[in-house]
């Protein structure tokens, strides 16, 4: 017998899902997961090809950012124990139109941002830990990501409730290929930036 069917086949389990709608509907919500993540396999897969394209390749087009959004985010959350315990919010002005742009290379853009947000919440996390005094056990990390339009421009502006950088990081940001990594290699943490 199937080692799957096995844990299935037990009285106790079935009974608690007769007797609970509680763990009918989270057991429904677990398979329902599972069903949606193995038929998005492929596109994930595609999507990860497609990111991973030398800077040749990179084609212009109209983009929806939105799309792009959602498929940096779902390339995201597929590394494991990263992005789950952080709540992460989009909002998206409706008359965001489309760009002409690169996909790739926003997408390139949307994992340096993110995972930048993440460095700073994992330095918040660290930072709690030595300063018990300040009583943020609850402390969680947080990531919000809004795009709007005003008079044609797009902005798009992410706020993470990280550790955040100091005044003289901040004066710097905009330094053509400043970083506050440790090396090119990415060893350290902090904000890389690079701005052609």
């Amino acid at each position: 017998m199937n080692a799957g069917y096995a844990v299935l086949d037990n009285d106790t389990i079935l009974d608690s899902l007769k007797n609970s709608q509680e763990a009918k509907a989270a057991l429904e919500k677990i398979i329902h997961v599972i069903i949606t993540n193995a038929s998005d396999g492929d596109q994930i897969i595609d999507e990860i090809r497609g990111y991973s394209r030398q800077e040749e390749d990179k084609q212009y087009t109209l983009v929806n950012l939105k799309e792009v959004l959602d498929k940096t985010l779902r390339m995201l959350y597929i590394q494991i124990n990263k992005f789950q315990n952080i709540d992460i919010s989009i909002n998206i002005a409706p008359d965001v139109p489309p760009v002409f742009a690169s996909a790739i290379g926003l997408q390139n853009i949307f994992v340096n941002m993110l995972n930048n947000a993440y460095d700073s919440i994992q330095e918040m996390k660290e930072y709690i830990k030595l300063h018990p005094e300040l009583e943020m056990n609850d402390y969680k990390g947080r990531i919000a990501v809004t795009i709007t339009c005003v008079k044609g421009d797009i902005h798009i502006h992410l706020i993470d409730n990280g550790k955040g950088m100091t005044a003289d990081i901040a004066k710097r940001l905009f330094t053509p290929h400043y970083t506050t990594k440790a090396s090119s290699e990415g060893e350290g943490k902090g904000a890389e930036f690079s701005w052609n």
